[in-house]
C-alpha cells in the first residue's frame, strides 16, 4: 500500500487520471499517474475504507468518457489527507494539487464518490 507522503514528495507531476468500475457500481476506482508513481484509490468492499494501491486488480476495467479531475494533470500534489468519520473508518481522501483544486475521494456504499471542494 502506498503512504502519503510518498505521494506527495515523491510522484511529481500528474501525467493521466482514469476512472474505472467492476460494473457493479458507478465508479469504484481511480488511477492517478504520476510522474513517478501510480495510485490505485478505491473501495474495500468488506469495511468500506478507502485503499490506495499500487496496481489495479483484475476486475476493474477502465470507463470511456470520464473527465473527473482531469484539471489537474500537469499539476502536482501538494497536500494529502486520509479522512475517518467518527466511527474511525478511513472513508475519503482529500487531495489538494498546486493549481488551487482540491479534490475528495469518499467510500459510499462500496463505490467511490469524487467531489471537488470550494472555499466559502
Amino acid at each position: 500500500m502506498i503512504n502519503l507522503s510518498d505521494l506527495v514528495y515523491e510522484s511529481g507531476k500528474v501525467e493521466n487520471i482514469s476512472i474505472f468500475s467492476t460494473n457493479e457500481r458507478d465508479i469504484d476506482g481511480v488511477l492517478i499517474s504520476f510522474e513517478a508513481i501510480s495510485v490505485f484509490v478505491t473501495v474495500d468492499v468488506e469495511s468500506d475504507e478507502i485503499l490506495l494501491l499500487e496496481t489495479i486488480p483484475d476486475k476493474f476495467r477502465a470507463m470511456l468518457g470520464t473527465y473527473a479531475f482531469q484539471d489537474c494533470i500537469g499539476a502536482q500534489l501538494q497536500w494529502a489527507w486520509f479522512m475517518d468519520n467518527q466511527q474511525n473508518y478511513r472513508d475519503g481522501i482529500r487531495l489538494e494539487f498546486d493549481n488551487g483544486l482540491i479534490y475528495e475521494l469518499i467510500a459510499m456504499a462500496s463505490s467511490l464518490k469524487i467531489l471537488r471542494a470550494h472555499e466559502v
